[in-house]
């Protein structure tokens, strides 16, 4: 796998790249997508997966990888909220008492 980023205008892009041979890769994508509608981790389209287009499948593969950068960024936003607490907790801990 290979990212790459571009900035234009002060808008990124950040590109995830995969390789691998057609058919194993194709296959992987494939799985993947008829998972993740079947269990509507994402939003259906409005029709059986054996009727989405290869467009369609891979709307959904994107619509979750978003997800899970997102939740990771939520996460750590969670994690770091909780560290800057502590650091105040342990900081007041450690001024005298007021007399």
């Amino acid at each position: 796998m290979a990212v790459t980023t571009t900035t234009t205008a002060g808008i990124t892009s950040i590109i995830f790249t995969y390789r691998a041979a057609t058919a194993q890769f194709t296959k992987i994508a494939d799985q993947a997508a008829r998972y993740l509608y079947s269990i509507e981790y994402t939003r259906k389209p409005d029709a059986p997966y054996d009727q989405l287009t290869n467009a369609q499948k891979l709307d959904i593969l994107d619509r979750y990888v978003f997800r899970v950068l997102m939740n990771a960024r939520y996460a750590q936003d969670a994690i770091d909220g909780e560290k800057a607490k502590q650091a105040i907790v342990d900081a007041a801990q450690l001024e005298p008492p007021l007399t």
